[in-house]
Order: structure tokens, then sequence, then C-alpha cells
């Protein structure tokens, strides 16, 4: 079986898949104060919760953006597993042409999220990362990344609005009832997922104008089930897309069976 993990600013995804299948997928909180055998108690404890045990895993894949933690979860797996694991890094076969200007600088998060499109998915396509960052990562009609777009992600925009404004309070995500407020919790939330909403379908149509041709959309992060469903654009939400796109990749990198 395959380990597939994906280190996030906020959290990290951890999936297991059978040959082609994923059988398991978890998350759990990023906190780059833990050590090594920390992060490999918690994994191995995961594991055990889903009925899986270290010993089925034959190898693993992952995928980092915190720097701090490169190192420290690698080590977690070779203690849980017995092998290192496969690191997606600028060094990787990517499958895909990168048409910015510093290829290497692109998070291994979003190269991985393109790769999975272009595999299982079709091109050209808008992929949109709703995480720490929102993030738009443009596939064009050759199946090439070209360029993209990061802006804060909703919860860090809103934890700012809040911190920054002595009357407004901290509120907990929640899809509102109505556009137009009736109070400042109601206010905040439509703002917050409404506004965010018409931002993705305003921004998706004006890359689409500069291209000169309709792109196919796909969504993924902890915030998409929330904030997609607001949209008016035609969005595929696909939570499990990182996991994927790392199992194409070690695939394409590793001649090994699992």
């Amino acid at each position: 079986m395959l380990l597939a993990i994906d280190v996030g600013n906020t959290n990290i995804k951890l999936g297991i898949f059978n040959g082609e299948k994923l059988e398991m997928q978890a998350r759990l909180s990023t906190d780059k104060t833990k050590t090594f055998d920390q992060y490999a108690l918690e994994f191995k404890a995961i594991l055990y919760i889903y009925n899986f045990n270290c010993s089925d895993i034959s190898n693993s894949v992952l995928s980092c953006v915190v720097p701090q933690l490169s190192y420290t979860i690698r080590k977690a797996v070779e203690l849980i597993t017995g092998n290192e694991p496969f690191e997606i890094t600028p060094a990787a076969h990517l499958d895909i042409n990168i048409l910015i200007d510093n290829p290497e600088t692109l998070g291994s998060d979003l190269a991985v999220s393109c790769v999975a499109v272009k595999n299982l998915y079709s091109c050209p396509a808008i992929v949109i990362g709703l995480g720490t960052a929102t993030t738009f990562c443009v596939i064009n009609n050759k199946c090439e990344i070209c360029g993209g777009i990061i802006m804060p992600g909703v919860s860090v925009s809103l934890e700012a609005l809040s911190q920054k404004t002595s009357l407004l309070p901290s509120v907990g995500f929640k899809k509102p009832s109505r556009v137009i407020g009736k109070n400042t919790d109601e206010c905040m939330r439509s703002g917050s997922v409404i506004g965010t909403a018409a931002m993705i379908d305003a921004v998706c149509e004006r890359i689409e104008e500069e291209l000169g041709y309709s792109c196919d959309t796909i969504a993924t992060g902890g915030l998409a089930s929330l904030i997609i469903p607001s949209c008016k654009r035609n969005i595929v939400i696909d939570n499990t897309l990182i996991l994927k796109g790392l199992k194409v990749l070690f695939d394409i990198n590793n001649k090994s069976k699992y």
C-alpha cells in the first residue's frame, strides 16, 4: 500500500492507496514545534484507528510546503514504515510544463494539484485551492501551468477582520441563509462565504477572457465544500485532489510495486 502525505500550513492530510483505490484519508493539525517522534506516534495512531498497520505500508510519497517540517515528517514516516518517503521537489519529474518565471518556486501542493487535474480531468482548467491561502492555478489548452493568482485565504481574512476592528467579533464558518445580513454575524458570514464565491466567479471569468477560451474548474481544500456551492459557476469539488496527484507522481517517478 502507498501512504500519501500532504503537509500544508494549517493541516497535514494522510491517505492510503491500495492499488488505485483511496482506502483512507485523515488529517491532523500542522505544528512546527513537534519532533519526528511525536509525529510518528500520531501517524501510527491514525493508521491504527482506521485498522491499518505500519507493516501494510510498502511505499510513501510526501508533499510539504512547510520547509521546517520536511525533514521531521520524512524521519517520522521512516520511523514507522522503515522506508523514507519519496518527496515531491523541483527535482522530481512532475509530468507537466511550468511556464512561470521561476518554476522551482511553485509550491509543491499547487504542482501536485495541477498534475492530478491534467491526468484525471481535462485541460484547459482552473484549479482553485481554498485553504490558508486562496489560490488559482491556470492550466492552458496545451496542458501547461501558465500562471496563477494567490490571495489571503478566507479564514486568514476573517481572522484579520476580527483582530483589526474593535466591534467585529470572531465568527465561525457557516453558510449564510441570505446575502443581505440582518445582524453582525450574518453580515460577516455573507461577506466571507458569498463574497468569496462571487470573487471566484469573477476571477475565473477574467482568466478565461485573458486566455481566450473557457476552462473546466476544479476546487479543493478545507473550505471548498463551504464556499463553492454558493458560486454561480459550475465547479467540481475534489477534496482528495492532492492525495490523488501524489499517487500519480509516485507512479510516474517510481517503478516499484505496492
